[in-house]
């Protein structure tokens, strides 16, 4: 029950990871380099948390990734962003896509973390 208690707060946390960046988007979104810090203190807040290698890399490679489809919907008028200060889309996006997938891979994490506890 002990591991099982440790999950639910890692799943607490997420969830609070991701309140927390839709807060800042939505709040400050007009203001791009606000935002950008913003976001990328949350995201050197949950790499000192995890403090996992895999983290980094799902961090970087899902920004990077996502920023890139971003841009190319933006070039090709797919979408359109009000503030455009890098490549048509704000700089704020980098790390708001990266903040979203460091969550996806950390919510998968802890569920099967707790579906492993069920099934013993």
């Amino acid at each position: 029950m002990r591991n099982f208690n440790h999950e639910i707060k890692g799943m607490v946390f997420n969830f609070i990871f991701i309140i927390a960046n839709l807060f800042i988007v939505i709040n400050f979104n007009n203001k791009v380099f606000l935002a950008s810090a913003l976001l990328f203190t949350l995201a050197a807040v949950t790499f000192v948390k995890w403090k996992t290698y895999q983290t980094i890399v799902i961090f970087l490679a899902g920004g990077f990734i996502l920023t890139a489809i971003e841009i190319l919907s933006a070039n090709y008028g797919v979408l359109t962003y009000s503030i455009q200060n890098f490549a048509g889309i704000p700089l704020w996006l980098f790390f708001f896509l990266g903040n979203t997938s460091v969550f996806l891979y950390r919510g998968y994490i802890e569920i099967k973390k707790i579906k492993n506890d069920f099934q013993k």
